[in-house]
């Protein structure tokens, strides 16, 4: 691992912040603008994404390092399993020559 911090908290980390950004967007617009309900919700949601975008790059970067170390480490487990298995298969089948 090349940071100094489990993955789990980078990927906290970034959820917090998205979830901040959403609430602060949220009532900002609830404060300042007559859209109240679903039209508020929407509009908060496009908002906070597009800051997010810019706001959030180094956070997204860190997670997407650690989602792609997870499913790197989960395939390599998937071909070890498949490589064992695919040579226990041929070794129950050469001694006796049937199949």
């Amino acid at each position: 691992m090349t940071t100094d911090k489990p993955r789990w908290i980078a990927f906290l980390a970034y959820t917090a912040l998205r979830i901040l950004i959403f609430a602060g967007v949220w009532v900002l617009l609830s404060l300042l603008t007559p859209l109240r309900g679903l039209w508020s919700l929407s509009l908060a949601i496009l908002i906070s994404g597009a800051i997010s975008i810019f706001a959030l790059n180094r956070q997204r970067d860190a997670v997407s390092v650690g989602v792609s170390g997870f499913f790197t480490r989960l395939n390599a487990r998937i071909d070890a399993s498949t490589r064992a298995e695919d040579e226990d298969e041929l070794g129950e089948a050469q001694p006796g020559g049937e199949r």
